[in-house]
């Protein structure tokens, strides 16, 4: 038996919460880009120590997300990435159904 004897049960209903998380997520998505190409832990190190130097930024316009598992997270954090101006390219089981997706410049 794969599962336990419960799941056989009839009279228990079994539910998921799909597309409950993936505004929130894609902004924690955006946020970690963020943190990491605008160095914000050197930022802060720089502040507590009260030393600033000097350093490059990255900008996130015009690059490339690559989203595996193209679902309903994944097309939320493209529609955050499309405001920066970013490619997105998604890689999909079923490809065919973001065919005419406007979010995608590429699926794979």
């Amino acid at each position: 038996m794969l599962c336990g004897p419960m799941f056989y049960n009839p009279d228990l209903v079994l539910t998921n919460a799909k597309g409950v998380y993936g505004e929130s997520l894609a902004e924690y998505v955006i946020g970690a880009i963020m943190y990491f190409a605008k160095h914000f832990q050197r930022l802060d190190q720089q502040k507590q120590q009260c030393q600033w130097q000097k350093f490059d930024m990255r900008e996130i316009r015009g690059t490339t997300m690559g989203i595996v598992g193209y679902g309903d997270i994944g097309a939320e954090c493209a529609k955050v990435a499309k405001v920066f101006n970013m490619r997105i390219i998604a890689l999909r089981k079923r490809p065919d159904l973001c065919k005419n997706d406007p979010l995608v410049d590429k699926v794979s």
